[in-house]
């Protein structure tokens, strides 16, 4: 991801450390839930950023946007195996963190802070990284660094394309 205006959401290392404070309260979740991720934590990880990779996601087909929530439950509802289970979940949760993003944390921060108004909500979204510290941008980077291809298979399979494949992304 080049900037979180590209992404209109958090920042990849937000999503990781929102991803990760799951994975540590896993009882929060239903036990199989919880089983799952806690077998394939990786994975879960991953998907948490997977939404924000795609590049020129203005591009894709009507109603197949990466961000769109049915697109989301065809990712989860297609998953074959469990760790592509986990990372479909992560995915999900990406999209669950961007709804507060984007429909409560970034509008009060604008309307509290007219000084910031100007530079928008991205200002806002990079600001969380800054506070939660450099290791959050960091293990969001070694996550990307990994081998996903079947998750990445799985999403070429789903995804409409944009400008260029997953891997590519």
């Amino acid at each position: 991801m080049l900037m979180p205006s590209e992404a209109w959401a958090w920042t990849p290392g937000t999503h990781v450390f929102l991803g990760d404070a799951l994975l540590r309260n896993l009882t929060l979740v239903p036990q199989s839930v919880g089983e799952l991720l806690a077998a394939y934590p990786a994975d879960f990880l991953y998907g948490s950023i997977a939404a924000d990779t795609s590049i020129a996601k203005k591009y894709a087909e009507v109603g197949r946007h990466c961000h769109s929530w049915h697109v989301g439950m065809e990712i989860h509802d297609e998953a074959e195996s469990p760790a592509l289970r986990s990372f479909a979940l992560g995915y999900l949760s990406h999209l669950a963190a961007d709804v507060v993003a984007h429909n409560f944390f970034v509008p009060r921060q604008l309307a509290v802070t007219s000084s910031t108004s100007a530079l928008g909500h991205s200002y806002w979204e990079s600001r969380i990284d800054t506070h939660l510290g450099d290791p959050w941008p960091r293990r969001a980077r070694e996550l990307l660094r990994l081998d996903h291809s079947p998750a990445d298979q799985h999403l070429d399979r789903i995804l409409s394309p944009t400008l260029f494949g997953t891997p590519t992304n």
